[in-house]
């Protein structure tokens, strides 16, 4: 690993959009490196970022990247039919949910980078503005690097045998099945709403005459 590769990777915005064209930040920061790829590849990461690649880079450029507004997603829970295909697209795992469960966005962890939004059958995912003055919504830089020392602070804690995994659990069974019971009462309630929504959504495709989306909807109704 090269130390201008580091570089590169630590200055990225670790959306992992594939904007770039390249799969996340890292393949495109090992081509910067290598001299393969221009700088102005990288919209998340604006004017600032731009310039500071052709600087890392020794390069120079005309074109900056086009400007794209900051922005994260929310799914619309009464749309959502619980179909899990944005949680496989979702690069950063900010996604929360389970087969024919609700899905939620956990917005301090979402890029923004819409990699969701092509694949969800119903649009029930929208596009939400970011104020510049809300901490809440965290650059993904920073959740990168809390990701990264959490992992390193784990490794550590393999390598010593200090980590959580050695220490004695009292009521461990009792927390357990507290658990179950409750994780049985969210689903059942989970069913339910679904439900409801995958019959508003069958009627509508009955009113367009959508017959394959039809067909598609029926088949996880009765899968519930």
């Amino acid at each position: 690993m090269s130390r201008l590769f580091q570089q590169i990777l630590d200055h990225l915005p670790q959306t992992q959009c594939g904007e770039c064209g390249y799969a996340a930040c890292e393949p495109y920061a090992r081509s910067l490196s290598q001299g393969k790829a221009a700088c102005n590849l990288c919209p998340p990461g604006g004017k600032q970022l731009w310039r500071t690649l052709l600087t890392l880079c020794d390069k120079t450029e005309t074109n900056p990247p086009p400007h794209v507004e900051a922005h994260r997603l929310y799914i619309d829970q009464d749309a959502c039919i619980g179909c899990y295909k944005c949680v496989r697209a979702c690069p950063v795992d900010a996604i929360i949910g389970a087969p024919k469960r609700l899905h939620q966005i956990n917005l301090a962890a979402c890029t923004g980078c819409d990699l969701c939004l092509p694949v969800c059958p119903v649009d029930c995912i929208h596009p939400l503005a970011i104020p510049d003055a809300t901490e809440y919504y965290r650059h993904p830089r920073i959740i990168y690097d809390q990701r990264k020392a959490a992992w390193e602070k784990h490794q550590a804690q393999q390598t010593s045998g200090e980590g959580e995994a050695s220490k004695p659990r009292a009521s461990a069974k009792a927390m357990a099945t507290t658990k179950l019971a409750t994780n049985q009462a969210t689903n059942r309630a989970s069913n339910l709403a679904i439900g409801a929504r995958l019959k508003r959504a069958i009627a509508r495709a009955k009113q367009s005459g959508d017959t394959q989306t039809r067909r598609r909807l029926e088949r996880q109704l009765r899968g519930l």
